[in-house]
């Protein structure tokens, strides 16, 4: 069986100092089938290569954005990102098919812990990430559902372990 093969684009402003984000990196690039993007090593200047981009979520079945939970939001860069590169005519549209039927999920960082996210009884995580997933879908991609890690403001070597061990499952189960 063929692995799918997986875009993943990372969105982190300083990746050096976070050692959640850049254990996750560190983990998916161990693996044979994932491509990534590191949008601010990259694109420092904000100048995104848009045919590039694009030509590299054609070759993939699956795309992976991976980001700290900024003020309930991507950073800025990945936002940008998505705003070039999910173009009319190429990715939605009455011509814009490129991204249909490919598989979108989203890996979080989340320092806070869970318990933070949880209103009336309810964890709104889902409500926090819809606009990701409802951009995902109005380009006709396959919802797949997220990787959510909390309360990683300062984690021991032990919890990274496990993380990056549950990310590298998460991955291949794309």
């Amino acid at each position: 069986m063929n692995q799918k093969q997986i875009y993943l684009i990372v969105a982190h402003p300083n990746l050096a100092a976070s050692k959640a984000n850049k254990a996750l990196l560190e983990k998916a690039l161990t693996l044979k089938n994932v491509t990534v993007r590191n949008l601010y090593a990259d694109y420092p200047n904000f100048k995104i290569d848009v045919k590039r981009e694009q030509a590299e979520m054609e070759k993939a079945d699956a795309i992976v954005f991976q980001f700290p939970l900024y003020w309930y939001s991507t950073p800025s860069l990945m936002k940008e990102w998505q705003d070039s590169v999910f173009t009319y005519g190429w990715a939605f549209g009455s011509q814009g098919s490129k991204l249909k039927d490919k598989t979108f999920s989203l890996a979080t960082t989340v320092g806070s812990p869970e318990k933070s996210y949880i209103q009336n009884g309810e964890n709104i995580m889902d409500k926090i990430l819809f606009p990701l997933y409802g951009s995902a879908q109005f380009c006709s991609m396959k919802k797949a559902e997220p990787f959510i890690h909390y309360g990683l403001g300062r984690p021991s070597d032990e919890e990274l372990v496990k993380m990056t061990n549950l990310y590298g499952d998460f991955l291949a189960k794309l």
